[in-house]
């Protein structure tokens, strides 16, 4: 099964769906092409980079590895290390949005995810560049 990570549109490649796209005009191919190339695949390299970003501060690589272990995308689903990145990536930018992304993900936690999660950021120290 692959998926595109900025979509997050999963494709069943199955015996069936291949048969379907045998029979696809050659127009289509150029709409399908992105998708069956993995482009926009989060890759083993892509998630080490936005990881690296992460652990040096960048809000926008933190919001992203959050929303990776929000969605098990490439990493294992981790929904307190999802919620230590949205309150890191919070607490470095005056962006509410995030609050609000955090607050939704904590309705899916048990309390020990959150206590896990607080303990995590208050643990935390930025790598260094």
């Amino acid at each position: 099964m692959l998926y595109n990570v900025n979509t997050w549109a999963y494709v069943d490649v199955s015996v069936q769906w291949r048969r379907r796209v045998k029979r696809l005009p050659l127009w289509a191919f150029f709409f399908l092409l992105p998708v069956f190339s993995g482009i926009g695949m989060a890759q083993d390299d892509d998630v080490a980079a936005i990881r690296r970003s992460a652990e040096r501060g960048d809000t926008v690589a933190q919001q992203k590895l959050a929303e990776l272990y929000q969605l098990g995308r490439s990493v294992p689903k981790d929904l307190a290390a999802a919620y230590m990145w949205l309150s890191l990536a919070a607490s470095e930018s005056d962006d509410f949005s995030i609050l609000e992304k955090r607050e939704a993900l904590s309705n899916h936690m048990t309390q020990a995810q959150i206590v896990q999660a607080r303990e995590r950021v208050a643990k935390w120290k930025p790598a260094k560049p």
